[in-house]
């Protein structure tokens, strides 16, 4: 069958055009994917130094605010607590407004008793604010007043709500977390972005008691020992544009290496072989009648 030439003409500007949009839409998609990832990751955290007891009995913890935005400002909530773990309500709250040190946007928290302290900062970004929270128990033993800013009022800037079925003051992987925002921002429709060590492991949808993450347990954490943690950053989008973020510090379970199922097994194993044992030598030795 022999083809007419307008097909042969029509044939060859389809390649060309094809050869010419291709390029076009990788390009458009890798902008986008860029523009997109950005947008994803323009968001405030805390890292945090190991905190150090000094010689008067006062504990120092160290934060330094990451990510980007000007017109930094910070302020921290601690809430006294009358035994280690806190398991009951704090005594009472004091607000202290908190300086830039001269490097970079860190922060210097001194404690001189047992307190949880909820760290807040808020910055601006391309016309929109983002939000930053953290919080960790601190032990001081020194009657030492702390050097701080008080403050008669906290700033109305975005809370998280945070709770969990284990321990709040050593945060592990294994346990469940809870998050919710205290605030009046129209967030209920967004979803929870959890990342992990810069790589975005998670998006949680709402449920009726917030949003849940359970971390998953990490071998390399497992092999760092106990004083060991990584940082956990969960960040949700809010009304007015912005972002708010909650840095989590989480260290290994404090199961971490103990198989207690394979414990179980080889202490049956044991067992068993003992008896056998037992059994065999009372069959091999008969005393003279």
């Amino acid at each position: 069958m022999k083809m007419s030439p307008l097909f042969f003409v029509g044939e060859t500007l389809f390649k060309i055009v094809s050869i010419m949009l291709v390029p076009w839409h990788f390009l458009s998609a890798c902008a986008l994917a860029a523009e997109g990832s950005a947008d994803r990751e323009a968001f405030l955290h805390w890292s945090a130094a190991p905190v150090e007891r000094l010689a008067d009995g006062r504990v120092k913890a160290v934060l330094t605010l990451e990510g980007p935005g000007e017109n930094s400002a910070a302020y921290y909530r601690l809430d006294k607590l009358g035994s280690f773990n806190g398991s009951e309500a704090p005594l009472e709250a004091e607000i202290h407004g908190l300086d830039w040190e001269a490097e970079g946007r860190r922060v210097v928290i001194l404690s001189g008793e047992y307190g949880r302290v909820t760290v807040f900062a808020r910055a601006e970004f391309q016309g929109r604010p983002l939000y930053a929270q953290t919080a960790f128990n601190l032990y001081g033993r020194s009657k030492t007043s702390p050097e701080a800013n008080p403050l008669a009022q906290a700033p109305d800037w975005p809370e998280f709500l945070v709770g969990s079925d284990g321990p709040l003051y050593w945060p592990q992987t294994g346990q469940i977390f809870n998050f919710q925002l205290k605030s009046g921002l129209d967030a209920e429709a967004a979803r929870l972005a959890v990342w992990d060590g810069g790589r975005l492991a998670a998006e949680l949808a709402p449920g009726a008691a917030g949003f849940q993450y359970q971390p998953e347990p990490d071998p390399a954490l497992d092999r760092a020992g106990d004083a060991a943690y990584k940082t956990l950053v969960f960040v949700l989008p809010l009304g007015d544009g912005g972002l708010a973020s909650f840095t989590l510090f989480v260290h290994r379970s404090r199961q971490a290496g103990r198989d207690l199922p394979a414990g179980l097994r080889i202490f049956a194993a044991a067992v068993l072989v003992s008896g056998a044992l037992v059994g065999l030598a009372r069959r091999r030795f008969r005393p003279c009648a």
